[in-house]
Order: C-alpha cells, then sequence, then structure tokens
C-alpha cells in the first residue's frame, strides 16, 4: 500500500505541523506483473478514517511507470476533471 499524507507547516516549522489531507492506495490484487489495478481512498481534511473519495485505476503500466505517474492519474479522476478514462479535456 502507498500511503499519500499532505501537511502544512505554518512559517516552516515542523513542530506545527497540521495534516490537511492522506491518501490511501492499494494493489488490488486482480491486475498482472505487467498491469496493475489499484484502488485508491482519499479522506476527509484533518483525518485518516473518514472517506471523502474513493475509485480505482485498472490497467496501470507499473513496470513503465512510477508511483508518481499512478498519482497523476489518481488525481483528474478522483476530482472529477477526467474526460474520459484515457485523456484530460
Amino acid at each position: 500500500m502507498i500511503r499519500i499524507e499532505i501537511y502544512i507547516w505554518p512559517f516552516g516549522f515542523e513542530n506545527k505541523k497540521k495534516l490537511l489531507h492522506v491518501m490511501n492506495i492499494a494493489n488490488d490484487g486482480t491486475g498482472s506483473k505487467e498491469s496493475g489495478n489499484y484502488k485508491f481512498t482519499a479522506f476527509r481534511k484533518g483525518t485518516k478514517s473518514s472517506i471523502w473519495r474513493e475509485g480505482k485505476i485498472e490497467k496501470f503500466p507499473r513496470l513503465r511507470l512510477n508511483s508518481w505517474h499512478l498519482l497523476a492519474r489518481i488525481l483528474p479522476k478522483m476530482l472529477g476533471l477526467e474526460k474520459d478514462d484515457e485523456k484530460l479535456e
């Protein structure tokens, strides 16, 4: 599983950091060696348990692309910005 946590550090002070957002990304076990299927769960602001959005990315070429690419595919889907499964407007 991949966990992404976004914090704000007021004035750059880590000891004052506040959690903004959390997302979990998990392989659902239905893909192949070359192509993975992933479920994502984004949580409500400031929580690690109250679900805000969920979704799935299928046929991700995990041997060719990395986790940044996976996140780049998740964000438009999570935010409703996708035109279709492959392209953004």
